[in-house]
């Protein structure tokens, strides 16, 4: 019996191996035949085709610019993922940002991009974004006016 499980297991591994992607970025590839339609359902709101878009896009060579309109639009339509990575995104450039009006302002962008995304999902991931945008908007607004340009 033993012999008849390790066939059927090493006949499971070889077919799951001949399916496997050669590499991360195949996972994330759509036939080039599928890709009008896929675009298609995206452009009318279709989120699973915005997310293949993106993630299509992504996996290719300077393809940021490409899937940036998909990652707009998903956030448009609500997408708690994509909501969640942009205030993630602006989070980090306000850290960077020397200028504390500037970084204000990306906070304040950042604040209600992840106020959305909670509000679309809620975990606790998403509210301890908002909590952390929060807390770095009243540190700013403590400053004292010398120190806000």
């Amino acid at each position: 019996m033993s012999k008849t499980i390790s066939i059927i297991t090493f006949s499971a591994m070889c077919l799951l191996a001949a399916c496997r992607p050669e590499s991360p970025s195949e996972a994330f590839q759509i036939p080039p035949d599928e890709v009008a339609s896929v675009t298609d359902d995206a452009e009318k709101g279709d989120i699973e085709s915005i997310r293949r878009l993106i993630a299509y896009y992504e996996g290719m060579p300077d393809g940021s610019s490409l899937a940036a309109p998909w990652k707009a639009k998903a956030r448009l339509l609500a997408d708690a993922d994509e909501l969640s990575f942009y205030a993630e995104a602006l989070l980090i450039e306000a850290k960077r940002e020397p200028n504390v009006l500037k970084r204000k302002a990306i906070l304040q962008k950042a604040l209600a991009a992840a106020m959305r995304s909670d509000a679309s999902k809620s975990t606790e991931s998403s509210r301890e974004a908002v909590q952390e945008i929060r807390l770095g908007l009243t540190v700013l607004d403590e400053r004292p006016p010398n120190l806000n340009r």
